[in-house]
């Protein structure tokens, strides 16, 4: 993962399942559609979620109406809200396409992320544990105050090779987050 001053790349982020075709999960779906590939997406009945339109031009089917998303030379993609009554909703390519497929939590999520990062720019090793905390699956899944609370009472700590770090048996007193190294 990386990050920068106005943009967390979230490509490594657990839960992001680069897909071809519908396959399920309940955060958020990358889809890479050739020129008339068609998949079927239901929306969620319990948040908002959203279909941007990373690279490419789509025609997306609902049962009253159609709506195309084109790319264009624009700052931010297009992005279409589905609906929340659980329609089934048919996507084709109209071009070869990239779509990110996100419900509205993910989505809060990931603005605060960048919040924060925006936040730490000036503090590299905070970031870098950003950078790795994000990545960590056991912390994928707590709320993203914990996570910045956590973040900012952690601190790298170097060690070298042969160092004791924790010995089998002892209590824990601390959390460790490998940065590199084994």
């Amino acid at each position: 993962m990386k990050a920068s001053k106005l943009m967390i790349e979230t490509s490594n982020l657990p839960g992001i399942i680069l897909s071809k075709g519908a396959q399920s999960n309940d955060k958020n779906r990358v889809f890479n559609l050739q020129a008339g590939e068609t998949i079927k997406i239901r929306s969620n009945i319990e948040q908002p979620n959203y279909l941007y339109l990373l690279k490419g031009e789509t025609k997306i089917d609902l049962p009253d109406r159609s709506v195309i998303l084109t790319e264009a030379s624009k700052s931010s993609p297009d992005a279409f809200v589905m609906p929340n009554d659980q329609v089934l909703v048919e996507v084709t390519a109209i071009a070869n396409t990239v779509l990110y497929h996100i419900d509205g939590k993910r989505l809060d999520d990931i603005i605060t992320w960048i919040g924060i990062a925006q936040s730490l720019e000036n503090e590299p090793e905070k970031l870098s544990i950003l950078s790795r905390v994000l990545t960590t699956k056991c912390l994928t899944n707590l709320p993203v105050e914990s996570v910045y609370e956590l973040i900012s009472r952690m601190k790298l700590k170097p060690y070298t090779a042969g160092d004791v770090v924790v010995k089998q048996g002892d209590e824990a007193s601390h959390f460790y987050i490998l940065q590199s190294g084994q």
